[in-house]
């Protein structure tokens, strides 16, 4: 079986709140705005994942959503706190346990 890979960084966060953890900080409009219009250009190029898995933080939550309604459709969703800010080899260590789908997202934040 054959994996197709997609990696996808977090649309734009703000900053808007200096009291809010990093872990916490959501999309701009912008950000909101770029990631639905993703969707739709992946939908359109039938690039469509049937596995996202994202980190747990709040701008790849809502990034991962966005995209979804672009996409207009469903795929599994699992959110790893292992991937906040995650190292490359965390990532691939996550990538290769990845089992039974054939198009896997990734969404973390670098």
């Amino acid at each position: 079986m054959t994996l197709t890979l997609m990696i996808l960084r977090h649309a734009k966060s703000g900053w808007d709140d200096p009291l809010l953890a990093d872990h916490d900080r959501g999309l701009t409009d912008r950000g909101v705005e770029n990631a639905t219009a993703l969707g739709r250009w992946m939908r359109g190029k039938g690039i469509v994942p049937d596995l996202i898995v994202s980190s747990d933080a709040t701008r790849t939550r809502k990034t991962v959503a966005h995209l979804l309604t672009g996409l207009e459709q469903q795929a599994q969703v699992q959110f790893d706190a292992a991937l906040y800010n995650a190292s490359a080899a965390t990532l691939l260590r996550r990538i290769t346990q990845t089992t039974g789908a054939t198009n896997v997202l990734i969404c973390a934040h670098n």
